[in-house]
C-alpha cells in the first residue's frame, strides 16, 4: 500500500474526493489504513504537484465512508483478479457464434437513405454573406 492523500471532501453524488500528494492512475483501487475497500479513481483535477482525486466508492453507502473525512488513503498495489472470458459454448444460447468484425454478413451496403443520412443537402460554398436560398 502506498500513500495517496487524504479525503478532504465529498462530492454531492457520492464520490469522495482526496487531495493526493502525487499523481495516481485512473482505475487504481483506493484502500482505508486497515486495507478496507474505498473505492476507484475515475477522476484526476486540479493541479498536477498535488491534484484531486475522485474516488468511486466501491461499498455500500451506509455512512461509514464518513468517517474517512481527514484521514489517509492509500493505493492498493495488488492486482485485482481478472475473471476469465467464458468460451462460446459457456455462453448461454442465443449468443452468436461467429462475430463479422463490424460488417454485415447479408444485404451487402446500404444506400444513404438507409443510413439516415440527408440527401437534401446543399454543399457548403464558403461565403455565408450572400444569404439563404428561398
Amino acid at each position: 500500500m502506498r500513500p495517496i492523500g487524504k479525503v478532504v471532501n465529498f462530492s454531492p453524488k457520492g464520490s469522495v474526493v482526496v487531495r493526493a500528494t502525487m499523481t495516481p492512475r485512473i482505475g487504481q483501487f483506493v484502500v482505508g489504513r486497515k486495507g478496507e475497500p474505498v473505492g476507484k479513481i475515475v477522476r484526476i483535477t486540479g493541479p498536477v504537484d498535488s491534484p484531486y482525486v475522485l474516488v468511486q466508492p466501491g461499498v455500500k453507502e451506509d455512512g461509514s465512508l464518513f468517517r474517512l473525512a481527514g484521514k489517509p488513503v492509500f493505493i492498493d498495489d495488488r492486482q485485482p483478479q481478472r475473471r476469465e472470458r467464458r468460451s462460446d459454448d459457456q455462453r448461454g444460447p442465443g449468443r452468436k457464434q461467429e462475430r463479422s468484425g463490424g460488417r454485415r454478413l447479408e444485404g451487402g451496403s446500404r444506400s444513404s437513405s438507409e443510413r439516415g443520412r440527408r440527401n437534401d443537402r446543399r454543399p457548403f460554398t464558403g461565403n455565408r454573406s450572400q444569404g439563404r436560398r428561398k
